[in-house]
């Protein structure tokens, strides 16, 4: 079964009337939901043992056009772009909000820009045992 999800911030689309994407869940084969748009494929989430990473098609954007970053528990991104002439004035925007995993090491939080699509990666925190000296006590002989 195929589940489709529109989602926008004016409101919902069926899939005959959505323009460019679709985020389908194959819940019989995998629960990681798949970005399907501009006759590709690729999974937008990485959600492992050692980093969370996100991959979202921004191809309308220019790179001065993004922004990246974290608010508390949040990772946001946003991308506003403006063009005008003496025949038509355009204005795109996208917004999204990730909830981040509480194992991430958002200080070592990086991202980077290639042909159209944006790769935000969020490492994981290596946890080390902590190991706790013992301190010996020696009683005193009275």
């Amino acid at each position: 079964m195929l589940e489709h999800v529109q989602n926008t911030r004016c409101g919902r689309y069926s899939p005959s009337t959505l323009p460019f994407t679709t985020l389908s869940l194959q819940s019989h084969t995998s629960n990681v939901p798949t970005y399907q748009g501009f006759g590709e494929e690729y999974t937008p989430i990485v959600n492992n043992d050692e980093v969370f990473t996100i991959f979202v098609d921004v191809s309308y954007f220019n790179l001065i056009d993004l922004v990246v970053e974290v608010d508390g528990p949040f990772l946001c991104l946003e991308a506003k772009q403006e063009s005008n002439n003496l025949r038509n004035f355009v204005e795109r925007s996208y917004t999204s909000r990730w909830t981040l995993p509480t194992d991430v090491d958002q200080s070592a939080i990086t991202s980077s820009f290639n042909d159209g699509r944006l790769t935000i990666k969020c490492p994981k925190k290596k946890e080390t045992p902590l190991i706790i000296p013992i301190d010996v006590i020696h009683k005193n002989s009275n």
